[in-house]
């Protein structure tokens, strides 16, 4: 489950410097296509059968926000053709990752990596826009067709942590604009099992933003397991093991 912190209104100034220096960080490292991850990209345009798993495949391009270990993110490139048309990133810092998830996350990045995909760390999922010109593919103008948030959750349990939450994805909901196209879809995954989750009423909040659902479907964690999916808790520490994701829907919103 992963958890990203909303920031106070005196800390604003000090958030933009920090996205600001975070932003030429990440440029100065975003040297990724290689002729390689081309040659993948021109054979699967020759396939006219899109290759899927889930709700996604090879033809769309995607964005997954708020990652923990980036094993979600590798299963779908390991499965889907064309591996370019994927932008992961993480609220987390690389070092942060790598400290949390040292068994899994190191693997899945060097995974992404090797295959082609983009993979940022310090994106704040709640202030997309300002990373509008990192995020998209320097070689396409071309906007996500899905941008994904699995699991969203600033963490705890009470009341203020729900409105917490909503004021989470409100936030998101709003900074999706400038980077989702036309026809795109919102994807939205929490747990069900709990009525902690179903008190945000996410479907309202999706409307408030000029969103409109298109359907509720079940988060396939089979299929994404046997990939090397797993499911991982914010902080790891924790006595707990993270909850199972086999309960888990999606939710599709469109403009």
């Amino acid at each position: 489950m992963k958890k990203i912190k909303i920031k106070k209104n005196n800390n604003i100034q000090k958030d933009d410097d920090n996205n600001k220096k975070n932003v030429k960080r990440i440029k100065s490292s975003s040297s990724s296509s290689s002729s390689s991850s081309r040659l993948l990209d021109l054979l699967d345009m020759s396939n006219p059968n899109p290759i899927k798993i889930g709700n996604y495949t090879n033809k769309q391009k995607i964005l997954l926000v708020g990652e923990g270990d980036f094993t979600f993110a590798s299963s779908l490139a390991s499965k889907l053709g064309s591996r370019s048309n994927i932008v992961a990133t993480s609220y987390d810092k690389e070092r942060e990752v790598k400290e949390k998830y040292p068994e899994t996350s190191i693997h899945a990045i060097n995974a992404l990596k090797m295959s082609g995909a983009l993979v940022f760390h310090g994106i704040d999922a709640t202030r997309l826009n300002d990373y509008e010109d990192i995020l998209l593919n320097p070689s396409s103008i071309k906007l996500f067709d899905v941008i994904v948030f699995n699991f969203p959750h600033v963490g705890g349990s009470t009341k203020d942590d729900i409105k917490a939450n909503q004021n989470l994805l409100k936030d998101f909901f709003t900074s999706c604009n400038s980077l989702l196209a036309s026809n795109g879809e919102i994807h939205i995954t929490l747990r069900t099992k709990s009525s902690f989750y179903s008190n945000w009423n996410v479907e309202k909040l999706a409307k408030d933003s000029n969103l409109k659902l298109k359907k509720t479907v079940k988060f396939d964690s089979i299929a994404y397991k046997e990939l090397g999916y797993q499911e991982v808790r914010t902080h790891p520490g924790a006595l707990r093991d993270a909850p199972s994701s086999d309960d888990a829907i999606t939710y599709i919103f469109c403009e």
